[in-house]
């Protein structure tokens, strides 16, 4: 952690335990969310023009998320891209989500889960 800055320590710090997709949506809202929030409001008045990325394993709920202030929301393989789409809105960019286990697959189906994921994350500048 050398050379984090302090106020990143406690999230670099929590470890798998802590991560979105093991608590709870009470949970989250009560113990990650207002910590988030926080981390993302210094980050932003620290470095204003470096855009803040939030991960999430699970579907702890791109809204839920999108309450932290990020203006980036990765998602994992678990959470349907167009739902999280809509929960995000427009303004937001999505990050993600085509499964691994398809790289183990043929190209065939690997360049129909990224077609899939490309036009579900809505569309150019709003998906990376």
């Amino acid at each position: 952690m050398r050379g984090a800055p302090r106020f990143c320590w406690p999230l670099l710090r929590s470890g798998p335990g802590l991560q979105a997709g093991v608590l709870s949506a009470a949970q989250y809202d009560e113990f990650a969310l207002p910590y988030q929030r926080a981390i993302v409001d210094e980050v932003r008045r620290r470095h204003p023009t470096t855009p803040v990325v939030l991960y999430a394993r699970g579907d702890v709920g791109v809204a839920r998320m999108a309450a932290a202030g990020a203006q980036v929301l990765a998602v994992d393989h678990t959470v349907d891209l167009a739902d999280a789409r809509r929960a995000a809105g427009a303004r937001r960019v999505l990050q993600g989500n085509v499964d691994p286990a398809v790289l183990l697959q043929g190209r065939d189906e690997i360049e129909r889960a990224v077609a899939k994921c490309l036009a579900d994350g809505g569309g150019p500048g709003r998906h990376i």
